[in-house]
């Protein structure tokens, strides 16, 4: 038997396949820089008006307090959440109209210049005790016949500010203390 042509041969697929290796690792030769950069969201608001509200309101009326203003201070867009937080007294907070010791509150983002009206208040923009986000009509009018530009609680941009008007019902009468502390809570969610 004729080893020689069989060792050519091995030799032969051993060249090129050192020859195919040798030319996989010229085409690998370069090394690629890989940038990694990574944003961080920072979400805050700011309430920009002073202390608490009071509100004044005789037995089964509604009143509107004046405005509280918030400011997206963060370096993303933002949606504004609010919620009851608490009731410090004997009231309870109802969805419908209140009767003895209950009483009702919406909230309504709306131009700073102008105090919204009792009835641009709607159905969908009472408060409970649940964050709810604001959108294009929770918490704002979508009948709306005033400037809209600027003014809703959804999408805000960082350092736009908002103005919350909230609207309460108060109780049709009631025993115990004429008076209660309520808690409202606005949240910036991404």
């Amino acid at each position: 038997m004729n080893t020689k042509p069989a060792k050519k041969l091995v030799t032969v697929v051993l060249g090129i396949a050192i020859a195919m290796s040798l030319q996989g690792i010229a085409f690998c030769g370069q090394s690629a820089l890989v940038d990694i950069v990574m944003t961080i969201q920072n979400l805050s608001i700011q309430r920009l008006s002073e202390n608490s509200i009071a509100v004044m309101a005789a037995p089964g009326v509604a009143q509107v307090t004046d405005r509280t203003i918030f400011k997206n201070d963060g370096n993303g867009t933002v949606n504004y959440a609010i919620k009851v937080a608490n009731t410090v007294g004997t009231w309870s907070l109802v969805s419908t109209v209140p009767q003895a010791n209950q009483y009702r509150l919406y909230a309504l983002w709306h131009q700073w210049d102008q105090k919204p009206a009792v009835n641009e208040f709607q159905a969908n923009d009472i408060l409970t005790i649940s964050d709810q986000t604001s959108s294009d009509t929770l918490f704002f009018n979508d009948t709306e016949s005033h400037a809209i530009d600027a003014v809703k609680g959804s999408n805000v941009a960082p350092n736009e500010e908002r103005n919350l008007y909230i609207r309460f019902d108060a109780p049709q009468g009631g025993s115990g203390s004429a008076t209660s502390q309520i808690s409202v809570n606005a949240v910036a969610l991404q």
